[in-house]
């Protein structure tokens, strides 16, 4: 009897270790799904908040409301599907005026590429807009299209801090880079050809 009472105590021991066993094994199946259900769960919210970042800026570029020199809209998003070089400049800047010619020899050959420039007027002591186009009209540079940033939004973009300074957008019109100071015809070149 005692032997009857011994095996069923160690069967009943066995059963309940089997059982203890698989509860463990399902709380940590159960903790582990968890685990990685928080992980896939942080994993989305950084791909949602990159997503949204990356909007955010296309909108903030594309954005951006400059005009022509007949007050149409004009914005960076209309140069998508080419590369685009923009230079901002000043009337007032001799590095700038020194430029101009290679701008409009630049412009005049573009061809895989658009060449755009943009001024402030009446903004960081650039003269108003209908002196500057007079101005402008009256130097000759036939090719150099320039665009107006008359509320500073352009300048404050793209962080403008002196002048000329020098823009790449690819030709999704994402922003490349941005380079102060003037550049030599070559170098621009070699800046575009290092991107689509």
């Amino acid at each position: 009897m005692k032997k009857l009472i011994l095996l069923a105590i160690f069967a009943l021991s066995l059963t309940l270790s089997s059982c203890d066993q698989q509860n463990k094994e399902d709380i940590d199946d159960q903790k582990l799904q968890a685990e990685n259900q928080v992980e896939e769960n942080i994993n989305q919210q950084i791909k949602n908040e990159k997503e949204i970042e990356d909007e955010k800026e296309t909108e903030s570029e594309d954005s951006i409301v400059l005009e022509d020199k007949d007050g149409n809209p004009v914005s960076l998003a209309d140069y998508k599907g080419k590369k685009t070089f923009v230079e901002f400049w000043a009337s007032w800047c001799p590095i700038c005026l020194t430029g101009l010619e290679q701008l409009d020899q630049l412009s005049k050959n573009a061809s895989d590429y658009n060449i755009v420039s943009v001024v402030s007027p009446g903004l960081l002591g650039e003269m108003p807009k209908d002196e500057f186009i007079e101005w402008f009209d009256d130097l000759g540079h036939e090719n150099i299209e320039v665009i107006f940033d008359t509320n500073g939004e352009f300048i404050d973009e793209f962080n403008i801090r002196s002048t000329p300074t020098n823009v790449f957008l690819n030709s999704d019109g994402d922003v490349e880079k941005v380079l102060p100071g003037q550049m030599p015809e070559e170098m621009i070149k070699e800046i575009l050809a290092e991107f689509e």
